[in-house]
């Protein structure tokens, strides 16, 4: 498709997909010519990732950025990634009412949280939350 159709499928503006291209925060499309590129599925799923760092996650796009670059070349361990994720987020953002759902929704992926600040369970809900807006977890 091209960043036209890029724009309608994914609902992010062509000046703003052309800003996040500058910015390295979504891979080039494949080129076609000089001035044209063709771009598929990912492009649109990145597209939704980065408006959900840079929107409900409250990134700035040197934030994003980080976490992107973190993403592509993941630590070993999961929990290292949800740390870059954290590391990430602006501080002061976590204020949940809801730590019993981010409390059962660690324990069903096997975390043992019941000794973390609640400030931490909070941005860990939070970080969970901006993931599943990018359907990048399925509720």
């Amino acid at each position: 498709m091209r960043i036209s159709q890029l724009a309608a499928e994914s609902g992010v503006s062509v000046p703003s997909i052309k800003f996040y291209l500058r910015e390295g925060l979504l891979h080039d499309g494949v080129r076609t010519s000089a001035t044209q590129a063709e771009y598929d599925g990912e492009h649109v799923r990145r597209l939704r990732l980065i408006r959900a760092l840079l929107g409900p996650g409250g990134l700035t796009v040197a934030g994003a950025q980080s976490l992107l670059g973190t993403m592509e070349h993941p630590p070993e361990y999961t929990h290292d990634l949800l740390g870059a994720a954290h590391a990430s987020a602006p501080a002061g953002k976590a204020n949940r009412d809801d730590l019993d759902a981010v409390h059962a929704e660690a324990a069903s992926w096997g975390w043992d949280v019941s000794g973390c600040d609640p400030l931490v369970l909070s941005a860990l809900g939070d970080a969970l939350e901006s993931l599943r807006d990018a359907d990048f977890i399925v509720p």
